[in-house]
């Protein structure tokens, strides 16, 4: 399990840009648009983010970690942060709000 790269972005041991730019700008629309996939093709509600929700947590607890162990420059952890902070909250909030449709 040492080579596991799943349990290495976990862990925050992927490099920040690749975490936040690859795992969250470039795969969320995909899992987004996975997730409504699932949803539309087996017509049930309560399947309804089953793939997207927990992305969402892994992409925000691996980007997370990522910026607490960043040794770049300052700014970018503490911004990555923030971005993590609002961008989990707002699809959380979206996902909770969706269930009660």
């Amino acid at each position: 399990m040492k080579n596991n790269f799943l349990i290495s972005f976990w862990r925050g041991n992927v490099k920040l840009p690749i975490s936040y730019w690859i795992f969250g700008v470039i795969l969320f629309p995909f899992i987004f648009v996975l997730d409504f996939s699932v949803f539309f093709i087996f017509n049930i509600i309560n399947l309804h983010g089953i793939l997207f929700f927990p992305y969402v947590i892994f992409w925000c607890v691996g980007t997370w970690r990522a910026a607490k162990k960043h040794t770049g420059k300052p700014p970018w952890a503490s911004l990555t942060k923030l971005s993590v902070i609002l961008i989990g909250g707002f699809f959380m909030t979206l996902f909770i709000y969706a269930q009660y449709l």
